[in-house]
């Protein structure tokens, strides 16, 4: 079953304000539950598409690998570096996380991840370990957005 893109969701700004945020930041932290059912949350980088959907490279062998095997409802925080408390900025984001193993999407986000992480890629020679990870896609079905910027506390909301 395909769920329905947040992106139809969202107002043209709305888009832009959250896309610019995902563009901006460059780690998230995974949240999943662990085989007992007990919360478990990883830092990964990723990339996001057009659609708002995020992708990150991960081995299969990893814990929140198994635990999204066992249950692919996750969710994510994503947030500004920030040195004070009004210039706070991020998301709380609730979706179905996947393995892709689509060859042609596969190359299509290493494409985008490869560019969003260039520097870090050259400076520290990790193309060839991108080869032999695998591909995962995060699907939103809920984003909240947190912005202080706007006014302490603020937030907005959106779901499928």
């Amino acid at each position: 079953m395909k769920l329905e893109n947040i992106r139809s969701k969202l107002s043209d700004e709305d888009f832009e304000s959250l896309k610019n945020i995902l563009d901006a930041s460059n780690t998230l932290v995974l949240a999943t539950l662990d085989l007992k059912g007990k919360p478990y949350s990883t830092p990964l980088y990723y990339c996001s598409d057009c659609e708002l959907s995020l992708f990150y490279f991960s081995s299969k062998e990893s814990q929140h690998s198994n635990h999204i095997i066992k249950s692919n409802e996750i969710s994510v925080g994503i947030y500004n570096q920030h040195h004070s408390v009004k210039d706070l900025k991020g998301l709380q984001i609730k979706g179905i996380a996947k393995i892709i193993n689509e060859i042609g999407l596969k190359d299509k986000i290493k494409e985008l991840y490869s560019a969003k992480f260039a520097d870090i890629i050259k400076r520290e020679f990790i193309d060839l370990e991108l080869v032999s990870k695998d591909l995962y896609e995060i699907c939103p079905y809920w984003i909240k957005l947190v912005d202080n910027s706007v006014k302490f506390g603020f937030k907005k909301e959106w779901k499928c």
